[in-house]
C-alpha cells in the first residue's frame, strides 16, 4: 500500500514540475549588419502547441518561416511514462532599414492556456549594399500563400510599363519606370526580366535602385494588390515621330502549399510548397516625340532642360608663362550628359587647350540632376589686364518651349610678369649656332660583330624580344603579387577544400550546430570569395545573378540554391549522419563542378 502510494505521488510530482515548466520565449541577437539575414527562434518548451500567432514584422522582410520543428523526450520511472515535448519556430528575416527594429511579441495555446513572449529590439546598422539589383517581392507570409493548383489568372500577377510623359521633345528626358502588381493572397519570389529591354532610338541611363525596396499597396479595380518596382531608366529620345517601347517579360515563381504533407515531414524534406513558374509581359508604350523648332540658334549646345553656366578660375590669378585652369559649369536638370563643350574666347597672347570634362551628373529616381564641368588650361605670354568674355549657352526649355541664352560674367586678369621663361627659337643668337664640321673619318668594319652587320641586327632583335618577354613576365608577376583579391579569389577552391576536410571530421559526430556552421563557412566562403562579396553581403539574388552571369547551367544554380537553404535550416533541428553525409558529398561535388566553371 505505502509503495502505491509511493509511486503515485512520485507521478504526480513529476507531472507537477512539468507543468510548471512550461516555458515559451524568442531568441533573436541583439545587433545586426543592414546587409544580414536574421534568425528569430520562438521555442515553446514542455508541451506541445497550437494556434501558434506570429509577431508583427512590419520593419523586415520575411525570407522563410515559420519553420516548424519539434522534439520530444521520453522518461521512464517505475512503469510511468513522462514524455517532455518542444518546438521551435524559426523565421528568417532580411531588415529593410537601419535603427533599432522591433520585433512583436508571438502567441502559442499549450495545455489550455496562452503563451506570450515580450517584444524584442534589433539594433540593426551598417551601409547597404547597392550591388543587389531589383526587389524580389520575397516578402510575404503564411496566409498570402495559396494552395497547389489554384488558377493563377492574369490578374493575379501583371507587369506594366510606365513612363513620366507620352509627348516629349527630342532630346528631352523622361522616366521609364518598370512595375509589378501582385493581388493579395499570391505569394511571389525571383521576380527577374527574361532580357534588356530594346531602347532604339533613345539614349538610356539605368537608375540605381536601392536594395530593400518594398512593395506599396494599392487598391486597382476594387482589389488590394502589391506595387513594387523592377527596373527604371531615364531616356532620351534621340529623333523625332512616334516611338514605340517594345514589351518586356518578366518570369517569377509563384508559391503554392501542398496541405497534404505533414509540417514536421516538410521540415525536414526542403518545406511543404512549391514553386509554380509564371511569364508575364509588359504591353508596349507608345511616345509622341516633338522635333525641336526650327531654324535652331548658329551656337545650340544641344542642352535640353533647365540649365545654367558659370565661370571661373580654379587657380590664382598666374603670371606670364604660368598654367592656369578655368573652370565652366553647366548645372540644372536636363540631358546634361550631351551639352556641347561651350566656346571661350581667350585673349590674344593665351595659349588655350582643349577642355577635360569632370562629369557630376547624378542619376536619381526623380531625373537627372547636377552638373558637367570644362576645365579650360591656358597660358598668358604677355603682362597687361586682360579680360576673358562672358561664356554663352544657348539651350531649349520645353516647358517654355523656346530656345533660352544664359551667360556667365566676364572674368578680368591682371597678369603680372613671371619667373618662368619662354624664348621662341628666332631669339636665339647666331653665334650660339655652329657649323657641322665634315671630315673622310670612316667608322671600322673589323670585328666579329660590328654595327650594321647581319649579326649585329639579328643580336639586336633578340636582345629586344627578350627584354619585352621579360618586361610582360615582371608585370605579370607583379600584378599577381599586388592583386590580393586576385590571390582570394584564385585560392577560394584550395580554401574550400580545406574548410571541407574540417567539414568530413564533423559528419559522424554529435556537434550538429558546429558540423552545419563548418559547412556553411565552406560553400558560403567559397562564394563570397569567388564574387569579391563579404559573407554578409551574399543573397540567393545575387548568387543566382552572379552564376548566371558566368552562364552556369540552371540545373546547377537551383542546386547551389538548394543546398544553401539546407544548409541554413539544418541548423535549427538534430539530422542523422546519412543526412550529413549526403550534404557534405553534394557540396564537395557542386564545389567542383563551379571551380570547373569559374575559372
Amino acid at each position: 500500500m505505502i509503495h502505491k502510494f509511493l509511486s503515485l505521488l512520485i507521478g504526480f510530482c513529476f507531472a507537477f514540475y512539468g507543468l510548471a515548466q512550461i516555458t515559451f520565449r524568442v531568441k533573436a541577437p541583439t545587433k545586426s549588419d543592414i546587409n544580414g539575414q536574421i534568425r528569430v527562434q520562438f521555442e515553446l518548451n514542455g508541451a506541445e502547441g497550437s494556434n501558434f500567432r506570429q509577431p508583427a514584422l512590419n520593419d523586415f522582410d520575411i525570407l522563410a518561416g515559420p519553420n516548424i520543428s519539434t522534439a520530444n523526450s521520453v522518461v521512464i520511472i517505475n512503469n510511468r511514462t513522462q514524455t517532455t515535448s518542444s518546438t521551435v519556430y524559426t523565421y528568417i528575416l532580411a531588415p529593410k532599414r537601419n535603427g533599432t527594429l522591433q520585433i512583436g511579441g508571438a502567441s502559442v495555446h499549450a495545455q489550455g492556456k496562452v503563451y506570450q513572449t515580450r517584444p524584442v529590439s534589433i539594433l540593426i546598422s551598417g551601409k547597404s549594399s547597392l550591388n543587389a539589383s531589383t526587389p524580389t517581392a520575397s516578402s510575404h507570409s503564411t496566409h498570402d500563400i495559396q494552395n497547389i493548383g489554384t488558377h493563377i489568372g492574369l490578374k493575379d500577377i501583371y507587369f506594366t510599363a510606365e513612363v513620366s510623359k507620352k509627348k516629349i521633345y527630342e532630346q528631352e528626358p523622361i522616366m521609364l519606370t518598370y512595375r509589378y502588381h501582385v493581388r493579395e493572397g499570391v505569394a511571389v519570389v525571383n521576380i527577374m526580366p527574361t532580357g534588356k529591354p530594346e531602347m532604339k532610338g533613345f539614349w538610356t541611363q539605368e537608375v540605381e535602385l536601392p536594395r530593400n525596396l518594398s512593395p506599396r499597396a494599392a487598391h486597382i479595380g476594387g482589389k488590394l494588390y502589391r506595387v513594387g518596382t523592377n527596373l527604371q531608366y531615364l531616356i532620351f529620345p534621340q529623333q523625332s515621330g512616334t516611338l514605340t517601347i517594345p514589351a518586356l517579360a518578366f518570369r517569377t515563381d509563384v508559391v503554392q502549399r501542398n496541405s497534404s504533407i505533414d509540417e514536421i515531414d516538410a521540415f525536414f524534406n526542403g518545406g511543404n510548397s512549391v514553386n509554380v513558374s509564371v511569364e508575364r509581359s509588359t504591353p508596349p508604350v507608345t511616345l509622341e516625340v516633338v522635333p525641336l523648332p526650327q531654324p535652331q540658334p548658329t551656337n545650340f549646345s544641344g542642352g535640353v532642360g533647365q540649365l545654367s553656366i558659370s565661370a571661373s578660375l580654379t587657380t590664382p590669378v598666374p603670371k606670364t608663362n604660368d598654367v592656369a585652369t578655368l573652370r565652366v559649369v553647366v548645372r540644372g536638370t536636363g540631358n546634361l550628359k550631351l551639352v556641347k563643350a561651350p566656346t571661350v574666347v581667350f585673349p590674344k597672347g593665351f595659349d588655350a587647350y582643349a577642355p577635360k570634362i569632370n562629369d557630376k551628373v547624378k542619376i536619381t529616381s526623380s531625373g537627372v540632376e547636377g552638373s558637367m564641368e570644362f576645365d579650360y588650361t591656358f597660358v598668358p605670354r604677355n603682362m597687361g589686364k586682360f579680360t576673358i568674355p562672358s561664356i554663352s549657352l544657348n539651350y531649349f526649355d520645353p516647358q517654355l518651349k523656346s530656345y533660352l541664352t544664359t551667360s556667365s560674367k566676364a572674368i578680368t586678369l591682371d597678369i603680372k610678369k613671371g619667373t618662368k621663361a619662354y624664348a621662341p627659337i628666332s631669339s636665339a643668337k647666331t653665334e650660339d649656332l655652329r657649323a657641322i664640321e665634315q671630315s673622310n673619318h670612316r667608322f671600322s668594319t673589323d670585328g666579329f660583330l660590328w654595327i650594321g652587320s647581319w649579326k649585329y641586327w639579328c643580336l639586336l632583335a633578340c636582345l629586344l624580344s627578350l627584354s619585352v618577354l621579360g618586361s610582360r613576365y615582371a608585370q605579370k608577376l607583379l600584378y599577381r603579387h599586388l592583386d590580393s583579391e586576385g590571390r582570394k579569389e584564385r585560392n577560394a577552391r584550395k580554401r574550400a577544400h580545406q574548410r571541407l576536410q574540417q567539414v568530413e571530421k564533423l559528419i559522424s559526430s554529435d556537434r550538429n550546430s558546429e558540423f552545419y556552421d563548418a559547412l556553411s563557412n565552406a560553400v558560403a566562403g567559397y562564394f563570397a570569395e569567388k564574387f569579391k562579396l563579404e559573407k554578409a553581403a551574399l543573397t540567393q539574388q545575387i548568387i543566382r545573378e552572379r552564376l548566371a552571369a558566368h552562364r552556369i547551367d540552371t540545373d546547377i544554380i537551383d542546386e547551389a540554391l538548394a543546398l544553401l537553404s539546407e544548409i541554413d535550416f539544418g541548423q535549427f533541428a538534430p539530422t542523422s549522419e546519412n543526412i550529413r553525409q549526403d550534404l557534405y558529398q553534394r557540396s564537395s561535388h557542386l564545389l567542383t563542378l563551379l571551380n570547373d566553371s569559374l575559372r
